[in-house]
């Protein structure tokens, strides 16, 4: 990798309105926001590759979240007003960085160009980079990027030049990109709670999923483990769907619900449990966010996908030995919950 990642170095520049760094078993996860170009550049120089920033407007604001997995991958969420980001040869010299990075639109299209080709991405697709390469991204608009940053041993040498050539003609798009997506940010948004044992598998998943989106021969059958990943990104997006069930699942994902239980059971669980405990994760951030106060008991239930409110009373009450109203009540009496394994 190009920066050792056990450690998060504080820039001693500028003003970030907010800078927090927190560690779990030795790995460090940065988040950050800024209304500094200046600063900002550091910032993604330090914690990421060495890059330059242009053409930012006078309201600026960037923000990072960045979550290191195993075998030296990362994930990084990266929101930015209106600028121009430049990988340049001196860069590639300063630093030596040979990753391989795959962008993910989230919000905002993004004009790429690379090794004389230009193409606008938009969410629902990807393009990839290669770090040893000078490379530009213009966005002309507020924007929200996932980037998988991961040794450039871990893609095949066809697929790189493949997925450059589809670049050149718009981009690689279809099923698999979204997928990553979703994957990819909610993975960072739990990091938190992530183990050790957890981020080293989440590393391979992410790369796999990265494979399966750069391929050139077609939804070929996926490893068990990037099915479980494929599926809880389908699930994490339709979690308030009442008919969310292990056979709609399976059927999206194109495997058997057979396969799909035993890809589950290697990791230790099912698809029904999986569904079931997200739903319950769900229903307890909307009753911890204060945003989320005027909500009822019966809409928590529905906003996660159960249509009867006393099943739903039943499910909570049986993991969290509370009543969800008894919990809210009680979380807003005691603070922010610290450990919690949801």
């Amino acid at each position: 990798m190009c920066r050792p990642w056990s450690a998060v170095r504080a820039p001693a520049i500028g003003n970030p309105r907010t800078l927090a760094a927190s560690a779990h078993r030795g790995v460090v996860a940065i988040d950050v926001v800024t209304d500094s170009p200046s600063t900002w550049a550091r910032l993604i120089t330090d914690n990421f590759i060495s890059l330059s920033i242009s053409d930012a407007g006078e309201a600026f604001r960037a923000s990072l979240r960045r979550c290191d997995l195993g075998d030296s991958v990362r994930l990084t969420v990266v929101g930015t007003d209106r600028s121009r980001v430049v990988r340049t040869a001196r860069g590639v010299r300063r630093d030596g960085c040979d990753d391989v990075l795959l962008l993910a639109p989230i919000l905002g299209p993004a004009l790429v160009r690379q090794e004389g080709g230009e193409t606008a991405v938009s969410p629902g697709a990807v393009s990839v980079h290669v770090a040893e390469r000078p490379y530009e991204l213009v966005f002309d608009r507020p924007n929200r990027v996932v980037v998988l940053q991961a040794p450039r041993r871990i893609v095949p040498s066809g697929e790189l030049v493949s997925a450059r050539r589809r670049l050149e003609a718009g981009g690689t798009r279809g099923a698999m990109a979204s997928v990553f997506r979703a994957f990819a940010t909610e993975v960072v948004a739990v990091e938190p709670g992530l183990s050790e044992r957890e981020r080293e598998e989440l590393g391979h998943t992410a790369v796999e999923l990265a494979v399966s989106v750069l391929s050139t021969s077609g939804p070929a059958p996926l490893g068990r483990r990037a099915v479980v990943a494929a599926a809880k990104a389908f699930v994490g997006e339709r979690l308030a769907d009442p008919d969310l069930t292990p056979e709609t699942v399976a059927a999206a994902q194109g495997v058997s619900l057979r396969y799909l239980q035993l890809a589950f059971a290697e990791a230790g669980s099912s698809p029904g449990a999986y569904i079931r405990i997200e739903r319950l994760r769900r229903s307890r951030r909307l009753l911890a966010d204060p945003r989320c106060a005027g909500l009822s008991v019966a809409q928590v239930a529905h906003r996660v996908g159960y249509r009867d409110v006393n099943a739903f009373i039943r499910a909570f009450k049986r993991e969290c030995s509370d009543t969800p109203g008894g919990w809210r009540a009680a979380r807003r009496a005691s603070g922010p919950e610290r450990g919690s394994r949801w």
